[in-house]
């Protein structure tokens, strides 16, 4: 059954430490290409939306022998009336989805990027 609990202060607190290119604290973590099929037996992440996308890679990891555990950033997106339909739509495809509140993250994180003045993409503000 998938676990129904919401991450408080993101992957951090939870003892997760990522890094891009880097190492997933106690887990491998690859920051090469791989071919699906190279995945067998091992636990792979995957940020998910609940979508036709998050739902078809998730399942073909699964075919493919891997164990997947979704994350799913709750940023208060306003088109989420609830975050915990993700879960719900995850479900069916047999993936353990962890809702990760990232609200406070996010906010610290805005200010920082204004006080930088950095832009996205070529110049533009987002």
């Amino acid at each position: 059954a998938p676990m129904s609990r919401v991450m408080k202060g993101g992957l951090r607190s939870q003892g997760f430490i990522v890094r891009a290119g880097g190492a997933l604290n106690k887990h491998r973590f690859f920051s090469t290409s791989l071919s699906v099929d190279q995945l067998k037996g091992e636990t792979v992440g995957v940020c998910v939306s609940g979508g036709l996308d998050s739902r078809t890679v998730s399942s073909r990891l699964q075919e493919a022998g891997a164990k997947v555990i979704g994350f799913c950033a709750d940023l208060d997106q306003p088109d989420e009336e609830d975050i915990m339909d993700v879960k719900t739509k995850m479900a069916p495809c047999g993936v353990d989805t962890f809702i990760v509140d990232l609200k406070d993250d996010i906010a610290e994180m805005a200010f920082e990027v204004i006080k930088a003045q950095a832009r996205y993409d070529g110049g533009y503000w987002n």
